[in-house]
This record gives structure tokens, C-alpha cells and sequence, in this order.
């Protein structure tokens, strides 16, 4: 799991430019439906002794047609289509919003994540973290590299796995009772790390910033 939408989609933008939106935004609904979506319906399914695994597919499925970044990515692609347009003092504060949401919201989930009774041994965080920093993106390109998928797109998917693990993971964790001081470890040292392996990534690709 993957922060996409809070950390991706800006970060790829400004190395790549506009056109990188599109793959970050794709990959952003691929997690918020597919992977959420299943993982909600199997923890459910857990929680419920697999006798209501229907309530926990409808659940799931009403959970990623609310997510409020679906809705979002709705309503944008709205507009841009029809060409709607919003009041000139809406459109000001609109972008007052969302320049200072990305900050707010990763101040937010770091505070959130500094839990007192989370395990910093190595021995419980190493192989997911190295997982999801290393493994993540190399599997990104091998399976992207077999299907012959365009340069560009592979260039912006292969980063997008680069990036820590996303903040809802702990989330998730926490309401299924699913070892969530790890979980908050993981994403906190994925997200200190991630500044020299995304950094080290982007040389690599011969990224231009």
C-alpha cells in the first residue's frame, strides 16, 4: 500500500511534469478499489468467522465508492470534461486547500504514527520495509518490463512503488486489531528512508530534477 495520493501524485508531477498525473492517478484508484476493496472484504471475512462474507464484499465496496479520493478524482475528472468551471473566489480558495492539504495530512499521520508501544527491532520491521522500498518497485518493473508497458508510464509507476507505505495501512490495522504498533513502525521508518532510496531511484532512471 502505497502513498499515492498524498505524496505520489505531487512528487511525480514535479520530476516528470503534468503527463505523469494520469499514471499516478490510475495507480491512486487501482489502490483505493482493487486493494482496499479486497483487503476490507478478507478482513472482514476473518472478523466475521467467514460466515458474512457478503456483508463484508458489500461493505468493502461501498467503502471504495465513498473514499473521499475517488470522489475527488470524480469530480475533477467532471469537470474537466464538461468543462465546468467554479467561481473565481471558490477557485482561490480551492487552491488555498490544496497546496496546504499534502503538508497538513503528512503532519497529521506522523504524529498519528508515533506510538510509544510500537516495536523499532529490527528483526520485526527490516523485511517489510525493505519490501516495500525495494522489493515493491523492482517487481514493478520486471512485470511492467514483461508486458512491454510505455517507457514513460513505467518510469511513473516504478516511483510510485518507491514511496513509503501509506498512512491508511495503520488505519486498517488499528480497527482489525492487526499488530498495529508494527505497522506504524513500518510506515514510519519507510517514510524516513524513503528520502535517500527515492532519491537514489530518481538518479538512477537519469531523472532530471
Amino acid at each position: 500500500m502505497t502513498n499515492v495520493g498524498y505524496l505520489g501524485i505531487p512528487l511525480v508531477v514535479a520530476l516528470l511534469g503534468e503527463r505523469a498525473a494520469g499514471p499516478a492517478v490510475m495507480s491512486t484508484i487501482v489502490d483505493q478499489t482493487v486493494t482496499a476493496a479486497v483487503a476490507l472484504a478478507l478482513a472482514q471475512f476473518d472478523v466475521s468467522g467467514g460466515r458474512g462474507w457478503i456483508k463484508g464484499t458489500g461493505e468493502a465496496v461501498l467503502r471504495a465508492l465513498t473514499n473521499p479520493f475517488l470522489i475527488s478524482i470524480a469530480a475533477g475528472a467532471a469537470f474537466s470534461a464538461f468543462g465546468w468551471k467554479l467561481p473565481t473566489p471558490a477557485v482561490e480558495i480551492v487552491r488555498l486547500l490544496g497546496n496546504s492539504a499534502g503538508p497538513c495530512a503528512l503532519f497529521a499521520i506522523g504524529v498519528s504514527l508515533v506510538r510509544i508501544d510500537a516495536s523499532h527491532s529490527s528483526a520485526v520491521i527490516t523485511l517489510p520495509v525493505a519490501g516495500k522500498l525495494m522489493l515493491h518497485p523492482f517487481l514493478a518493473w520486471v512485470i511492467l518490463s514483461a508486458f512491454n508497458i510505455d517507457p514513460f508510464a513505467k518510469t511513473v509507476a516504478v516511483l510510485t512503488a518507491a514511496l513509503p507505505s501509506a498512512g491508511w495501512a495503520f488505519i486498517f490495522a488499528q480497527r482489525y486489531e492487526a499488530d498495529a504498533p508494527r505497522v506504524s513502525a513500518v510506515i514510519l521508518f519507510t517514510t524516513a528512508l524513503s528520502f535517500a532510496t527515492v532519491s537514489a531511484l530518481v538518479w538512477r532512471l537519469q531523472i532530471k530534477v
